[in-house]
């Protein structure tokens, strides 16, 4: 009979160990933190490395382009996007018999995040839609200075449409 081996922890590093320096300069640097299992008299072990930026919108942030509630506004989006995609279908055939949607072709069913992102996009005229779509649903930049401010616009419309408050 085999010994079972521990199973290693991901993104965990010695502490002496860093990110090259091409990697650190990349989409905003990186973030080091240490890891409280990993401490020894008070001594870091092993740290984890963060990167800053996680997508476009994070960039916008740190340029100070958009506000805190435009960011959480545009993640928002970004999640009824990703919920409401037009992804292939991985449920099994009887999810039909549960939804009773028996008979109906899948991709036509109105979701709720469908539906919320619909709503979405009404609150926001057709550049604004546009922009807002691909910085936070597709995560490109906006590439101009006109469809940067109508990205600060949209994200301000979502704002008030979901309610946000800091």
């Amino acid at each position: 009979m085999t010994k079972r081996k521990k199973k290693p922890q991901a993104n965990l590093i010695k502490a002496s160990e860093f990110a090259t320096p091409e990697r650190m300069r990349q989409d905003g640097g990186m973030t080091i933190e240490p890891v409280d299992d990993f401490r020894k008299n008070g001594e870091v072990i092993q740290v984890r490395q963060k990167a800053k930026q996680t997508c476009k919108l994070d960039w916008y942030l740190g340029a100070k382009t958009i506000t805190k509630e435009m960011h959480d506004a545009g993640l928002r989006f970004a999640w009824l996007h990703f919920l409401a995609g037009k992804l292939p279908r991985t449920t099994a055939m009887y999810g039909d018999f549960i939804t009773g949607r028996m008979g109906q072709e899948p991709t036509l069913a109105s979701t709720d995040a469908k539906i919320a992102l619909n709503k979405a996009l009404a609150v926001m005229d057709g550049q604004e839609k546009d922009v807002v779509w691909d910085v936070c649903g597709n995560d490109l930049y906006a590439a101009t200075v006109i469809r940067t401010r109508k990205l600060v616009t949209g994200l301000r419309a979502l704002v008030t449409h979901f309610g946000i408050k800091l």
